[in-house]
């Protein structure tokens, strides 16, 4: 746990020594993701031109709860890249866009019916998974 928080700590002093403008770089997080499944992650947008960005995301979860006592697992990371390009201007309005998603898991011990059937608690799942889409925000 100590790890997390000094990883964190680090991200924040590495971003306060960078210079960065208004509307040219923007760093977010998915807090409903890393509250829902303890993943730590962070995006980071950047401004190509007045209309286009591209965004380089991650999420990285490590940990195995309960390690001695049970099998349970849900180890996993992600990675996102999506290139943006915008109806108006950059960071405001509406986008369409193209995205890559590559991710790599291994569950074991979590009741997950909706993805994996019913007998999911009994099962060991491990994957590779990449996928490459296109998408419009409205």
């Amino acid at each position: 746990m100590k790890i997390q928080y000094i990883a964190i700590l680090l991200l924040i002093c590495w971003g306060s020594i960078l210079k960065c403008s208004a509307q040219k770089v923007a760093v977010k997080t998915n807090l409903f993701y890393g509250a829902y499944s303890g993943t730590p992650n962070l995006g980071v947008e950047w401004g190509l031109s007045p209309r286009t960005t591209i965004e380089l995301g991650s999420g990285l979860n490590w940990f195995t709860p309960n390690k001695a006592s049970s099998n349970k697992k849900l180890v996993h990371w992600l990675g996102t890249m999506e290139y943006r390009y915008w109806t108006c201007e950059r960071f405001s309005g509406h986008f369409w866009g193209i995205h890559i998603i590559g991710t790599q898991y291994n569950i074991a011990g979590h009741h997950l019916p909706l993805l994996f059937g019913d007998n999911s608690s009994r099962m060991v799942i491990t994957s590779f998974l990449v996928i490459v889409g296109a998408l419009k925000q409205i």
